[in-house]
């Protein structure tokens, strides 16, 4: 009985790995919540970017989800964003976190630029929703065939997208 839970988990900052770190080198992030938690469609629903070269290993456990990045080598001075998407749900009404991002950079401070905009589907005339955009660093005409983007992300339902904590460079 009592009222529908409609708000979504929260992270407890106190008791994770702190968002928007500097020199980061720790093996795993660790992200607490208040309430019980389950990860909807990880594989799909996570984004990191620069791309791992490795499928992150994820692991949850009631009120935790851990990332665990002992197999993986991180790039010097770069600025890593775990986009969570839809992914993140409370455990009994699926409230999901809206737009959840951990961000953390292996060098000695946070990439803060960003590009966004719009993307409209040429026949129809309207927003395109779940259309991957990215970004390649190697600037090659094979590029989006032979390696990962740099960075990427997803438009929503309005067509929009944004990419946020980019580094300067030419992509």
């Amino acid at each position: 009985g009592g009222v529908r839970d409609t708000i979504p988990p929260k992270v407890i900052i106190e008791k994770s790995t702190p968002n928007l770190s500097t020199n980061f080198d720790a093996q795993t992030i660790v992200l607490t919540f208040n309430e019980w938690v389950q990860l909807n469609k990880p594989t799909t629903e996570i984004i990191v970017s620069p791309p791992l070269a490795k499928p992150m290993d994820i692991k949850l456990k009631g009120k935790q989800v851990t990332i665990n990045l002992e197999e993986e080598t991180l790039r010097e001075n770069a600025t890593y964003v775990i986009n969570f998407g839809k992914s993140i749900q409370d455990f009994n009404e699926k409230n999901t976190i809206k737009d959840m991002r951990f961000v953390f950079s292996t060098g000695s401070f946070i990439d803060s630029l960003k590009i966004s905009g719009n993307v409209i589907d040429i026949a129809t005339e309207k927003p395109a929703e779940d259309v991957l955009v990215m970004l390649y660093d190697n600037l090659s005409d094979t590029a989006a065939r032979t390696e990962k983007p740099f960075y990427f992300t997803r438009t929503d339902k309005q067509g929009r997208y944004e990419i946020p904590y980019m580094k300067a460079d030419t992509f």
